[in-house]
């Protein structure tokens, strides 16, 4: 899990432009925390209150959505936009660290609905 987690960060530091090997070796060393979150489908779809709009604080966040239904926004020109699922696709979310980190990447937010 860790080369994963390393190859991914060298792949988006090398498309924000950055040094990928020095990022890359950052998370090479040091602890990781993994938590899995399964968030199924309410059987009352009307009563659904979703997550509140919120920043990643983390460094990366792999999301893995199941079926066809859309369950992520992100927040575009004051507007959320629906993130269409891919089946079998994850999706790559950074968080507030890579910000800090590079000063370059800008903070998105994102809610569950």
């Amino acid at each position: 899990m860790r080369n994963v987690a390393v190859s991914i960060v060298r792949f988006i530091t090398m498309g924000l432009g950055l040094e990928a090997q020095k990022y890359g070796d950052t998370y090479k060393e040091g602890m990781y925390q993994i938590r899995m979150n399964c968030y199924p489908p309410c059987p009352e779809p009307e009563r659904v209150i979703g997550l509140n709009p919120h920043a990643e604080i983390s460094g990366i966040t792999l999301l893995l959505e199941c079926g066809d239904m859309p369950g992520l926004q992100v927040l575009k020109d004051e507007h959320w936009v629906n993130v269409e699922p891919v089946n079998g696709a994850i999706v790559v979310n950074l968080g507030h660290v890579m910000e800090v980190n590079t000063m370059t990447y800008m903070l998105i937010f994102v809610r569950m609905t």
